[in-house]
């Protein structure tokens, strides 16, 4: 039976089953148990107490599938999975969060952050892959990054005692340089550098993440670049 209107909008947030909006998803399933369905899990306490669930496979506009591995983050626009690509080469997928605070701003920003993903071709910018939409839900590839951000390389309070040779944060921040020139030449301003937003792969190289609230310098003050 076609889910009713009340499941599609159970879908739509997240509540239920990304598919048919079935809402009794028990746990930690990876399968609806109404349509068959893959489901991932937002777990509640990354998703201000609510659980919820999103596709456990997305094809982009091609008809290439990803199917989802895990859960990985939520961020201010977005969750981050884990997923496979063909070869299972491993990638990340970027979905918008949809909310009672998504509105036409929030998707025009996210694909904003799309457009300037594709005219970026630098080793010093995490590569964008694909795009598309899956049960909704607009998302993008990206390449999987082993390693973790710059954020856990500096000192804490939690590690009072970190020392940063010098020549290793001299190539960060080379490398750092590369990647934002690359954006300016791109045409835009990334507006939100930080270390967590700085990954580090396991051999050494630098990439620039997370270009959600980055401005184009021809676009003027539309209103869209005072998030961030």
């Amino acid at each position: 039976a076609n889910p009713s209107a009340e499941q599609v909008s159970i879908a739509a947030t997240g509540r239920g089953c990304p598919y048919c909006g079935h809402p009794d998803i028990a746990g930690m399933a990876t399968l609806c148990s109404a349509c068959g369905q893959p489901v991932v899990v937002v777990p509640a306490e990354q998703n201000l107490g609510v659980p919820t669930f999103l596709p456990g496979r997305f094809h982009d506009a091609e008809g290439r599938e990803y199917p989802v591995e895990r859960f990985v983050a939520r961020g201010g626009m977005g969750y981050v999975l884990k997923a496979k690509a063909a070869q299972n080469t491993p990638v990340a997928l970027k979905v918008l969060i949809f909310d009672s605070n998504t509105n036409s701003q929030a998707v025009s920003r996210f694909q904003q952050e799309i457009d300037l993903l594709r005219k970026l071709h630098d080793p010093n910018v995490l590569r964008l892959i694909s795009h598309g939409q899956e049960a909704g839900l607009f998302f993008f590839v990206m390449e999987w990054v082993d390693g973790h951000d710059l954020r856990s390389e500096l000192p804490s309070p939690g590690k009072p005692g970190t020392q940063v040779d010098f020549s290793k944060a001299l190539r960060w921040f080379e490398q750092a340089c590369e990647g934002l020139s690359a954006i300016h030449r791109a045409g835009a301003v990334h507006r939100d550098i930080k270390p967590s937003n700085l990954l580090l792969r396991n051999d050494g190289q630098l990439l620039i993440a997370d270009l959600g609230v980055a401005k184009r310098l021809d676009d003027g003050d539309t209103g869209m670049t005072r998030t961030g």
